[in-house]
């Protein structure tokens, strides 16, 4: 089965219009409500807090309990947080926590690779992603949410890039803008017109 995914991406802080076209072979549903993101198994949690702990620690950054616990919580977490949504979901837990801590946590995880920094969801706000497996990002402009959506074809374009320029991949970022399924139900839902006082008069 063949899909189609209309947006615009980002490119070298540009951004272009496009369609990607790619084949399914499988018939899961592509996009999801908020109930229904798959949660990361116990395993994957492990894994990438794991790999998130041990580059700080590489890089010579003491793993103090604050950046142990942002390293869990990116881990945890599928909703591409905000340094903002970080630091006030953990602050009650650890009121010794600063906005300062969080943001300097996560610049020293993108600089070295371990963290995505995505950019805006139409919301000029940064978002985070610890998934550095390729996939795309699919951002809505409306609700500021973000789906990860994996192809098994950016695998091989990143495998062909590498090939071709000798470069050792850290990662990648594609960002895709657009209505997500749940805001493009609400748009096309026709909302009643307000009453005027004259047609008010004239019910009443």
């Amino acid at each position: 089965m063949q899909h189609a995914v209309s947006f615009f991406y980002t490119v070298a802080n540009s951004r272009v219009s496009g369609t990607i076209f790619f084949r399914m072979k499988t018939k899961k549903k592509l996009f999801h409500t908020e109930s229904e993101v798959p949660m990361r198994t116990a395993e994957t949690i492990q894994a990438i807090e794991k790999r998130l702990l041990e580059t700080l620690q590489a890089s010579g950054l003491r793993l103090t309990a604050q950046r142990r616990v942002i390293c869990r919580y990116l881990a945890t977490k599928e909703t591409h947080p905000t340094a903002q949504q970080i630091y006030e979901d953990l602050k009650p837990s650890f009121p010794s926590l600063s906005l300062a801590t969080v943001y300097n946590t996560l610049e020293a995880l993108v600089e070295l690779g371990a963290v995505h920094a995505l950019g805006d969801a139409g919301d000029n706000t940064m978002h985070y992603d610890a998934d550095i497996d390729p996939h795309l990002n699919l951002a809505c402009v409306r609700c500021h949410r973000i789906v990860d959506l994996p192809l098994a074809q950016l695998s091989a374009l990143e495998e062909e890039a590498q090939r071709l320029t000798g470069y050792r991949m850290l990662g990648a970022r594609i960002m895709y803008y657009g209505l997500c399924p749940d805001c493009q139900r609400e748009t096309d839902t026709p909302h009643p017109e307000p009453m005027t006082s004259q047609a008010q008069e004239t019910q009443n």
